[in-house]
């Protein structure tokens, strides 16, 4: 079987939808989701590249589009669990606290998770990750992404002498099967294959790395995840260096945000 086709018999939690937005698996019932970046108010209102939403608005749920309203509803009940288990009153930031802050999913008023989310959006990112603000940036990622978390990155004690110790704390880590991590390769995956987001498409890989090999179905690659474990691991004892072509393709496929290619 091609990768293609493996990418479409292997529905995980999300897909891509023509025209925007992402389908989400649940109970076998498809709803289309729309993120932030689909929104056609984006770029104007996220203009400031250091807003959070600037910066992530590719997984952020979109606040105003009514299509989001059932996501809304769920992102509230999976709120409302939370909160109620033993505690989590210290794993949630103020904005999330309880019921006085977090009401309903969907609406416009203050009080509705869209809007508590929409105003993390537009917060600097550095606000949003200041160690004072406890929680802030965990729930943020937990309630209002379209990965219900934020993905696990390659850690310090990985990767000694391989390539994937040089992009530590960027790139999403291929060991970890927390959900988000799951959802994540999910979703590139699809990206690589399919229609949506053509920053990710395996078209633009280059030649002669694993990721052109993932497009043309070879050398038993057969999905983004098991492209960037085999880069990761790609061996470094010696000092050299890694090709750039390499270099821009796992900064293009594997990280949670993608840099621009080096020359």
């Amino acid at each position: 079987m091609s990768p293609l086709a493996k990418a479409a018999a292997g529905a995980g939690t999300l897909s891509v939808i023509g025209g925007g937005g992402y389908l989400a698996y649940d109970n076998l019932i498809d709803t289309g989701i729309r993120v932030l970046v689909d929104s056609g108010k984006f770029k104007e209102t996220y203009k400031d590249t250091n807003l959070f939403g600037a910066k992530y608005g590719r997984y952020l749920v979109d606040p105003e589009s009514s299509k989001n309203k059932e996501w809304w509803s769920g992102a509230f009940g999976r709120w409302s669990t939370f909160k109620g288990q033993d505690g989590s009153a210290s794993k949630l930031n103020d904005a999330f606290k309880d019921d006085t802050k977090v009401k309903k999913g969907f609406g416009s008023v203050a009080t509705d998770l869209n809007k508590v989310c929409e105003v993390a959006y537009k917060k600097a990112e550095t606000d949003i990750k200041n160690t004072s603000n406890t929680n802030y940036e965990d729930n943020v990622w937990q309630f209002c992404s379209l990965l219900e978390g934020k993905p696990k990155f390659i850690g310090d004690n990985e990767y000694t002498n391989q390539v994937g110790k040089d992009h530590k704390d960027k790139a999403v880590s291929v060991t970890s099967t927390d959900k988000q991590n799951n959802s994540f390769w999910d979703l590139r995956n699809k990206e690589f294959f399919g229609n949506r987001n053509a920053a990710f498409k395996g078209d633009k890989s280059s030649n002669g790395t694993v990721f052109r090999d993932l497009l043309e179905g070879k050398n038993n690659v057969d999905t983004v995840k098991t492209a960037c474990k085999k880069a990761y691991e790609t061996d470094k004892t010696n000092g050299t260096s890694t090709p750039a072509e390499l270099e821009n393709d796992i900064k293009k496929f594997c990280y949670l945000v993608p840099e621009p290619a080096q020359s």
